[in-house]
């Protein structure tokens, strides 16, 4: 019959074989060259700023190509511009008609679709919602702002 002192000793031996054999396991897992553990330093001096960094230079080259200039344009009278999606333009002096195949360009000033052959505001700025709309001069010429691609004819 065994004693109980030796079961007592078979007992924690084995606990201890398994306390050894789990750290050997987690050792060999994780912390590994293929699945490395970091620290929070890293994260918070390292990572951190440098994830920052390319998200910031992400966002200023995005909004970069988004963001334009007004150009002036001296219209003589009858002259077409002829905007893409996304071109804006205010009519500064002169007249001029919209030039729509739709349902016109959007006067976002006043919040209304401008459609075919009305006239546009002065001041006012439009939006080309569809590629190929735009505007005409009056007779007597127009002055505008345009920021985005257009075309004159």
């Amino acid at each position: 019959m065994i004693s109980k002192k030796l079961k007592v000793f078979f007992c924690v031996a084995v606990l201890v074989i398994m306390a050894v054999g789990v750290g050997v396991y987690a050792a060999g897992v994780y912390g590994s060259q293929d699945d490395p553990l970091i620290t929070k330093s890293y994260l918070d001096d390292v990572l951190t700023p440098e994830l920052e960094a390319k998200f910031q230079s992400k966002l200023s080259d995005a909004v970069a190509g988004q963001a334009g200039t007004f150009e002036v344009l001296d219209m003589t009278g009858g002259q077409t511009l002829t905007g893409y999606a996304g071109c804006e333009i205010i009519l500064r002096s002169g007249s001029a008609t919209v030039l729509a195949s739709g349902a016109g360009i959007v006067n976002t000033t006043a919040g209304i679709s401008a459609g075919n052959a009305s006239a546009v505001a002065a001041n006012n700025l439009y939006m080309i919602a569809d590629d190929g709309d735009g505007l005409k001069a009056g007779s007597g010429g127009a002055k505008v702002l345009v920021c985005g691609s257009y075309s004159i004819g």
